[in-house]
């Protein structure tokens, strides 16, 4: 079963300033000092990861990350705490192979659908 670590990195300005609301100088300081210290600590992650045969790929807001021998998340977070990580620093989700997922894939129609 294929494993993935995602770290999100931001999101949508609205999301991180209350959308809709006033919004101050200070709130947009505040804002980019905790977006730098965000991304500092991503970027000492996927560095770390990558030294040690993880690839890491950009998603919308999330860097994705992913090893052709980790296989559980037990695996994966045996390999974050080697490397000093915290595991809560990031976001496990193991994936199902396409053979344990079934001829219907994820979702098999309910009775009564499709026919």
């Amino acid at each position: 079963m294929p494993v993935t670590i995602m770290m999100h990195l931001f999101g949508k300005p609205g999301m991180e300033l209350d959308e809709g609301e006033e919004v101050t100088p200070q709130q947009l300081r505040d804002l980019a000092n905790g977006m730098q210290a965000r991304l500092m600590e991503a970027a000492e992650i996927v560095e770390k990861l990558t030294a040690h045969g993880w690839e890491a790929e950009m998603s919308l807001y999330d860097v994705m990350l992913s090893h052709p021998y980790v296989e559980t998340e037990a695996q994966a977070e045996e390999k974050l705490h080697d490397l000093g990580i915290a595991p809560d620093k990031v976001f496990i989700d193991e994936w199902p192979e396409e053979e344990e997922l079934g001829p219907e894939g994820p979702y098999p129609e309910e009775e009564g659908e499709g026919a």
